[in-house]
């Protein structure tokens, strides 16, 4: 008897756990597939046309699944946004390429820009397929045509890079989406034509990127909220003064929204720091040229070097990222035709560079180089490492970025804790 009771208890628990096992299957982890609607012969898929009323532009838009996609890049112009090489007529075949502060509000009303999650059901929908997402007219792999099975029309659509250089590449095209990742970067996806595949990644917010736009509104996004724009004003800076009790140097500053930055760059002497052309008259003019290790120690007391994201919050606060360089170049001093309009007295000189302070290559080169104190992922053979620097070439309006051997010299300047 006993043991029947005990065969007969053993067989409840297992049919316990079986059902228990069934109610914890959840449903929405099985994905939802869209039926493929085009083929070479026939296009059975559910289209519609958005027309934004802001500039009258109209798109074509496809249905994939249960979401409402635009079937075309979005070509509104807006404040850091930009045609392919400047060409307008590229912007009529591939749309605008935005930074990612441009793209978070460029879709019109009832629009939005994608979190990552809602691309993330487009790619579950469509089975993690790009050659069902791309155009037909694409190759995908090294040789087979994309099929374009859910009329999405992916085109390759060019790119900028952070440094605002423009690129054309026919083996990937990537889409910005609206979810931050940190200060500096945001989410991507990008679908690989050479090796067919989609995925995503973050990447620097100051890259740009095409958009394309999902119908509704805009679901709460995850973000740093310092990472959007806060523009200033040329009339609200303070202008003001600083004495380095170090050395007894004056410099000028000026406050541009919450930063307050030296407008002269920084003249203090230390080892292993150099006047341009080995001339003290061009360290009046010009300051000091620096490697990078002296250059993190530079600042007097209550200043530092300024990382690679204070400086990106200096060109949030000038405005459009085109003209950033040109509003903060000093009115003199360039090379012909190349002199900023200087609009936040930053006054930004033509003050060189040099080579390692084991090989004093020094020389004006109608550039301006600025060191940052963020370091850089970058190593090479012979080199000791690497470090970020902010630099403003001439004929770019632009602010740009790179990453060069820390034992070259470059200028500084101080921002206040």
């Amino acid at each position: 008897m006993k043991k029947s009771l005990l065969c007969l208890l053993i067989c409840m628990i297992t049919l316990t756990a079986c059902a228990d096992d069934d109610n914890s299957f959840n449903s929405s982890d099985t994905p939802t597939y869209a039926k493929r609607c085009k083929t070479e012969n026939e296009d059975l898929c559910e289209y519609g046309v958005l027309t934004d009323f802001r500039d009258g532009q109209s798109y074509k838009t496809v249905k994939i699944g249960t979401q409402w996609w635009m079937a075309e890049n979005l070509n509104f112009e807006s404040v850091n946004s930009y045609c392919l090489d400047d060409d307008v007529v590229k912007c009529a075949k591939y749309g605008r390429i935005y930074i990612w502060s441009a793209a978070l509000s460029a879709c019109p009303e009832g629009w939005h820009l994608p979190t990552i999650d809602e691309f993330n059901i487009l790619d579950k929908a469509t089975r993690y397929s790009i050659d069902a997402l791309t155009s037909n007219s694409i190759s995908c792999g090294r040789r087979v045509k994309c099929s374009d099975s859910y009329g999405f029309s992916v085109i390759p659509a060019g790119y900028i890079t952070y440094n605002g250089d423009f690129g054309l590449s026919y083996e990937f095209t990537s889409f910005w989406s609206s979810s931050d990742y940190d200060f500096l970067n945001a989410y991507e996806i990008i679908l690989d034509f050479f090796n067919t595949r989609v995925y995503s990644r973050n990447f620097i917010k100051y890259s740009g990127m095409s958009v394309r736009c999902l119908k509704g509104e805009a679901t709460s996004v995850n973000f740093d909220s310092s990472s959007h724009r806060m523009f200033v004003n040329p009339n609200e800076t303070t202008k003001g003064t600083f004495i380095d009790s170090r050395d007894g140097q004056v410099y000028k500053t000026v406050t541009i929204g919450n930063q307050t930055w030296m407008a002269e760059n920084l003249k203090y002497e230390i080892n292993n720091t150099r006047c341009l052309n080995n001339d003290t008259n061009n360290c009046n003019i010009y300051g000091r040229l620096y490697p990078w290790k002296e250059a993190m120690i530079s600042c007097p007391s209550g200043w530092h070097l300024p990382s690679i994201e204070e400086w990106y919050l200096l060109f949030d606060a000038v405005g459009d990222l085109s003209t950033v360089a040109t509003k903060l170049k000093s009115t003199t001093g360039w090379n012909s035709g190349f002199n900023g309009t200087d609009d936040f007295g930053f006054s930004v000189l033509p003050a060189g560079y040099g080579g390692s302070v084991y090989n004093f290559n020094l020389r004006v080169d109608g550039a301006a180089f600025f060191w940052t104190s963020t370091g850089s992922e970058y190593y090479h053979d012979g080199y000791a490492g690497m470090a970020n620097l902010v630099w403003f070439r001439p004929g770019y309006s632009r602010g740009l970025k790179d990453h060069m051997n820390i034992e070259a010299t470059y200028s500084v300047r101080c921002l206040l804790d």
